[in-house]
């Protein structure tokens, strides 16, 4: 039961992010806002990540608390979500994307937590429950798609307000933690974990990787609509992409067995590198839909290896707060940056130039992966 659960969690999550990321730009562009105003929302949406990621991570940590904290901030979230369906000014959404990332910037990390705590010793089973979450954006990409067709832009605030209030119902039936001895952390012990060479590499790796990955997340649906291409195919357009990651956290246990976690890390920067160069050239939507396969990689491959990479060197007791660390600096930090710094490069310089600069940065950061990174066969623990 507890799997399904779990596998129902990640569900309606990642309705409410399919609907966020590919379809909530989309509608306050229909409400007058400029490119410039749509990332500097999202900037403040991660800086409010940020703020109660990191915070609420550690306490959930310190205190044994995970269960508490996912039900307290999936309720909130679902309260900040429903606000939004009122708002109309830059000013008031300025106050309620402050409010939802406040809210959801914990729930993630919580979730992955409390899901590798569930599998224990079967931690590489993660992908198969995490797949769930990724099947439900690609469907919601499609679906939305199709509903903003049938029934106008405003659907997408509906389907978040009902998909948050559902999993904010949910939260208070999740299996809770595995731990049974309290152990005492400290900032301390964070410290003492983020010493290590290659923990940091990565950590600065995987940021300038997600900084350069801002432009993808917030301007994707903006830019395939600059290209006259319809609603229909940019819910498509994303069904591929997260079809793709479904499949590789499919086959993730199978390709970590294998391989170490920074290997594929560095083959993930590599390949989105190309990609972004060739969604600069790539106008047709043909073209889109092959380049989108490659999110596979891109992302299914990135997030699979960092979770593997961060069970494999932090202790049970550290899981939710390193998990906070590395997951809000590359989706909270790189968006504060990322987002205003795409937004501008879309508006003067045009959706392609911004795209393939993306590239260039993606591929910088594998060269110096490649350079100082510790590559070979999987070292797995478990």
């Amino acid at each position: 039961m507890a799997f399904w659960l779990l596998k129902l969690s990640y569900v309606l999550h990642f309705i409410y992010l399919g609907t966020m990321v590919a379809f909530v730009p989309l509608y306050l562009k229909y409400l007058g806002l400029s490119a410039q105003q749509i990332g500097t929302l999202y900037a403040i949406m991660a800086l409010a990540r940020i703020m109660s990621g990191l915070a609420i991570g550690y306490f959930s940590d310190r205190f044994q608390m995970r269960h508490h904290f996912l039900s307290a901030t999936a309720t909130g979230t679902a309260l900040a979500l429903t606000a939004f369906a009122w708002a109309k000014s830059f000013s008031a959404f300025i106050m309620i994307f402050f409010f939802i990332g406040i809210f959801v910037g914990p729930i993630i990390p919580i979730l992955d937590a409390t899901t590798l705590d569930f599998l224990s010793d079967r931690f590489l089973n993660y992908g198969k429950i995490r797949l769930y979450g990724t099947l439900s954006f690609g469907i919601t990409s499609l679906g939305m798609g199709m509903l903003i067709q049938a029934r106008g832009t405003r659907v997408v605030v509906f389907a978040l307000i009902a998909a948050y209030w559902s999993f904010a119902a949910l939260s208070y039936f999740l299996p809770g933690s595995q731990v049974r001895e309290k152990i005492e952390v400290s900032l301390r012990d964070v410290r003492r974990a983020f010493a290590a060479r290659e923990i940091r590499l990565t950590f600065v790796t995987s940021f300038f990787f997600s900084l350069a990955f801002a432009c993808y997340n917030v301007f994707f649906s903006i830019y395939l609509k600059s290209l006259s291409l319809a609603e229909t195919t940019i819910g498509l357009s994303w069904l591929i992409s997260t079809l793709a990651e479904a499949v590789f956290f499919f086959l993730a246990s199978h390709y970590l067995r294998r391989f170490q976690a920074t290997t594929i890390l560095l083959l993930a920067y590599a390949v989105t590198g190309f990609r972004w160069i060739g969604m600069g050239y790539a106008h047709s939507a043909a073209a889109i839909y092959l380049l989108q396969g490659l999110h596979a990689i891109s992302f299914g491959g990135f997030y699979a290896a960092l979770i593997n990479f961060i069970r494999e060197h932090f202790p049970p007791e550290l899981l939710t707060t390193a998990q906070s660390l590395f997951l809000i600096v590359n989706f909270g930090l790189a968006s504060i940056i990322g987002a205003p710094v795409a937004g501008f490069l879309f508006t003067q310089f045009g959706g392609s130039t911004a795209f393939i600069l993306s590239g260039v940065a993606s591929l910088v950061v594998a060269g110096l992966y490649a350079w100082r990174g510790n590559f070979g066969p999987s070292g797995t623990r478990g």
